[in-house]
């Protein structure tokens, strides 16, 4: 008779699967064939020592006794990569470019001076994000030039009028800010210190200004015969 062998093989089914039978005959060929699931790959076949017997997904067995073998699996490598919209603008920074799958990978935003974060070309709007890696992985993050808000008042709305050329200035702008002084008043000076009555100032944040005015004063002189 022939004798019939037990054949055992061993694997993370989360990685793969292996068709294989359970018993085989002495010395019959018999194939096995292992298929990695998505995420991972199969790296070869191994005896229960540790020792490699084979590479290729398919493996021809000619068993003389009880065979245990082991079917090796692991994740594939992927490539994680970031850039950003403008390299003015800001920054952006990966964890691990050379991530596993399903490795959690840390992407960052960081804007320069005088530009905001608007976004990643994901969807997401928070500077830094996880994400699960599931194959090559590549987001843009996306900056933007800050706009500021540029408001001119007065001490005293009878004294005199304030005006500013551009109520919405971008990061960057010259904004001119202007006191004129209504009859019988005179401009004193603007609420930042400057005196002159037509100032140029360049926005890096939210400008507010007050222009400052006094009533005129003058001298009068009485002349008559004691």
């Amino acid at each position: 008779d022939t004798n019939i062998y037990q054949l055992i093989v061993s694997y993370d089914a989360v990685m793969g699967t292996v068709d294989a039978p359970a018993t085989v005959k002495h010395f019959a060929p018999v194939t096995l064939t292992a298929e990695a699931n998505y995420g991972y790959h199969f790296t070869g076949w191994s005896d229960a020592q540790g020792n490699m017997l084979a590479t290729d997904a398919s493996f021809e067995l000619n068993a003389v006794c009880d065979t245990a073998l082991v079917a090796l699996f692991e994740r594939n490598a992927y490539i994680a990569a970031t850039g950003v919209n403008d390299t003015l603008m800001g920054t952006a920074t990966v964890s691990d470019a050379a991530p596993l799958y399903l490795d959690v990978v840390t992407f960052t935003a960081v804007a320069n001076t005088g530009y905001h974060f608007t976004g990643w070309s994901n969807g997401s709007t928070d500077a830094t994000i996880e994400v699960v890696v599931g194959g090559d992985t590549t987001v843009t993050a996306i900056f933007a030039l800050n706009q500021y808000t540029a408001t001119a008042t007065v001490n005293a709305a009878a004294m005199g009028t304030a005006t500013v050329s551009n109520a919405a200035p971008y990061h960057g702008d010259t904004v001119v800010f202007t006191a004129v002084a209504a009859e019988g008043c005179h401009f004193i000076g603007w609420s930042n210190g400057d005196t002159a009555a037509s100032i140029e100032l360049v926005a890096v944040a939210d400008i507010a200004l007050t222009a400052n005015f006094a009533i005129n004063t003058y001298l009068v002189t009485v002349s008559y015969d004691a």
